[in-house]
């Protein structure tokens, strides 16, 4: 996954805290590109963010750090990898009528 990568959005049950921060959150099966790809500010992981979806910021507790959240990748796949994923289904089935 990359900057501007089509994804499709695979996990949409979000916690009551997501909902409350986001202007908008992703629907399942819905398309959206990649603005930015970014490590925690805590360091516990990789997150993505969307165009057209943006959380308000907030200052890391205790530091001076200033952040907007996003989405764990998990939550995504690219249309590439569902399309690769597609195909190897279809072969597989030709594969069994033959």
């Amino acid at each position: 996954m990359k900057i501007s990568d089509k994804v499709i959005c695979i996990d949409d049950i979000f916690p009551l805290e997501g909902r409350e921060v986001f202007n908008k959150l992703p629907q399942k099966n819905q398309i959206y590109c990649v603005r930015s790809i970014e490590s925690s500010p805590t360091g516990k992981g990789i997150y993505i963010k969307l165009v057209g979806i943006y959380a308000e910021e907030r200052r890391l507790k205790g530091t001076n750090i200033i952040f907007e959240r996003g989405f764990k990748p998990e939550r995504f796949r690219t249309i590439e990898e569902i399309k690769n994923k597609n195909v190897e289904i279809l072969f597989d089935n030709i594969l069994h009528l033959v």
